[in-house]
């Protein structure tokens, strides 16, 4: 069995170093960069309206949009359509297709403890994010905190560190950020 498929198994989430290279971390992490630059980052909202509320999150990002997407987005999800494939194979989830995002957290962002889909209630099945933080360090913060029934797991958002966790059963929440926290993260659905 595929190691992440596995995982997500046996503990309902899965983290991998290195997913990817070094150099497609750099072309993500400049993607994002430029896009930030060219103004075309928007602040992140929550609920069904996407309404701004700096009490639950402080963060911005860029969705990825079918057929615009650029040729390091590209790059970036011919792997992560490798993974969709062999969870569907291999855990018979049903997952059709994927949404993703750039996001950029300044210092001082958070995302309060949150689920990203509620039990039964919607089609996203498995959240993923690939940090972009090159030197990252235990006093940056930005850790992603998932809420397991044997107790808290914190995971370091260090550059080219892949996690993926169960949408409708893991809750979670991004600790504050000290320095700038940069990822791609999104989900795989259901039709």
């Amino acid at each position: 069995m595929n190691p992440i498929a596995n995982d997500l198994r046996q503990q309902g989430y899965s983290q991998t170093a290195d997913f990817v290279s070094a150099g497609m971390i750099a072309a993500l992490r400049n993607e994002l960069n430029g896009l930030r630059t060219a103004g075309q980052f928007k602040r992140a909202g929550v609920g069904p309206v996407k309404a701004v509320n700096d009490q639950v999150r402080h963060d911005e990002v860029f969705w990825f949009h079918d057929p615009a997407l650029s040729e390091t987005q590209c790059k970036f999800l011919a792997p992560i359509d490798e993974i969709k494939n062999t969870i569907n194979r291999e855990l018979f989830l049903g997952l059709s297709h994927h949404e993703f995002h750039y996001a950029h957290y300044p210092a001082g962002g958070f995302y309060a403890r949150h689920w990203d889909n509620l039990r039964g209630t919607g089609k996203r099945k498995i959240s993923l994010a690939l940090y972009l933080n090159q030197d990252w360090h235990e006093a940056d913060g930005g850790q992603l905190r998932l809420y397991l029934p044997a107790g808290p797991v914190d995971v370091a958002p260090r550059a080219g560190t892949l996690i993926c966790f169960l949408s409708e059963e893991i809750e979670h929440e991004v600790l504050e950020s000290f320095a700038p926290r940069e990822s791609v993260t999104g989900w795989f659905r259901t039709a």
